[in-house]
């Protein structure tokens, strides 16, 4: 399930430019959280040390590209908050 989502997620990160150009702060935020979240989800499964790398690269991609267009909504802000959780998490795992 979280294989087959990674895998959407990285086809769907390399074609942005078919986004929705009304919905493509949301359509960005959401590919990189749920690709992040997914490579997260997907190591505490198997513990393979190489998708905890991916899901650490993954979280920090995702800091990186948040939308400015969704700073300060007050949704994206609690999704932010808990993906700060989720990579700590990550972190004190490495």
């Amino acid at each position: 399930c979280f294989a087959k989502g990674i895998q959407n997620l990285k086809i769907a990160k390399q074609n942005t430019r078919f986004f929705p150009k009304e919905h493509y702060g949301e359509a960005l935020h959401d590919t990189h959280y749920y690709l992040a979240l997914s490579y997260h989800k997907l190591y505490l499964i198997t513990r393979k040390r190489p998708l905890l790398e991916r899901a650490d690269f993954a979280w920090r991609e995702y800091f990186d590209f948040f939308p400015e267009s969704l700073r300060g909504d007050s949704i994206f802000t609690q999704v932010r908050e808990s993906a700060e959780k989720y990579w700590a998490q990550i972190k004190d795992l490495k």
